[in-house]
């Protein structure tokens, strides 16, 4: 079977159990990647039955030498793996050939987030009003980049203070308290900053309709190249920066959890990291 064609049956598979359409792009975009890879070599279509594991393997290697990290040829792998099972599940292939293949080691590193007072720095200088507004939505709930730039009017409950998070990462929905800092932004941005257009997205520019995440995330490098700090902020990091946050306060990990909209327990426990200062200060009560 030509790979091209797998490759619509395997996102008929991912469809029918319900995987998100961000998962779904990523799986998609990571095969045709692997496609157009095989098709280079070979000068000619590649077709599933004819894909050795050596070739998985040289891929990899492949990904590594063009700059690919250890975290992301590990999500490499795990596409295929979830390929494969779809391949020997529907009689594609006979056998599992990333099956075997060893994950990538990877050194554990702190998370990187800012503390409330940097936040307030950094939130000061963006001169953006609608990617202002965005990134302390994010920093105050923790929110996804995609699920803030997605958050559509039927999501924003401002009487019962709750964000509405549909079809997050996994597909899951889930709600978010406004807390009442967050509540005092939205309303002054609706009431006062959000253009009059007829976009059903919160956060949008009355040139595109929509603000999307690549824009957020050029807005703050400019700002943190302002502020003259030694350190790379993306949105995401203020998504680390709300739970890292809300573990110093002593907030129970399995409420970070359902915030954040973990699966895994063992996800939100990374948050639940360390400074030196703290631990210099567990120290000295010896």
């Amino acid at each position: 079977m030509l790979m091209n064609e797998c490759l619509k049956k395997f996102e008929k598979h991912l469809k029918f159990n319900e995987k998100s359409k961000w998962t779904i792009t990523g799986y998609l975009n990571e095969m045709e990647y692997f496609s157009k890879y095989l098709e280079t070599k070979y000068n000619g279509p590649a077709y599933v039955e004819d894909i050795t594991r050596e070739e998985l393997k040289d891929y990899l290697n492949y990904i590594r030498e063009n700059g690919y990290k250890a975290s992301s040829r590990n999500r490499v792998l795990f596409v295929f793996r979830s390929f494969y099972n779809f391949t020997q599940e529907e009689h594609i292939t006979e056998e599992h050939l990333a099956k075997d293949l060893k994950p990538i080691k990877t050194r554990k590193k702190e998370r990187v987030y800012l503390t409330a007072e940097e936040v307030a720095e950094l939130v000061d200088i963006i001169d953006h009003q609608i990617v202002k507004t965005a990134v302390q939505t994010m920093y105050y709930s923790g929110l996804r980049v995609s699920e803030c730039t997605n958050l559509t009017f039927e999501d924003l409950d401002l009487k019962n203070q709750v964000l509405h998070v549909r079809q997050g990462k996994g597909n899951r929905d889930r709600d978010i308290p406004i807390c009442d800092e967050l509540l005092e932004i939205l309303t002054n941005y609706l009431k006062n900053i959000r253009p009059n257009i007829t976009s059903n997205y919160i956060f949008a520019t009355k040139r595109s309709g929509e603000l999307s995440g690549a824009y957020i995330n050029r807005k703050l490098k400019e700002a943190v190249e302002e502020l003259n700090w030694n350190k790379k902020v993306t949105a995401h990091i203020l998504r680390h920066s709300f739970a890292s946050n809300l573990v110093k306060h002593d907030v129970n990990i399995y409420k970070i959890q359902k915030l954040l909209g973990h699966s895994n327990i063992s996800v939100t426990s990374l948050y639940a990291h360390s400074n030196i200062d703290d631990l210099s200060e567990a120290v000295n009560v010896l």
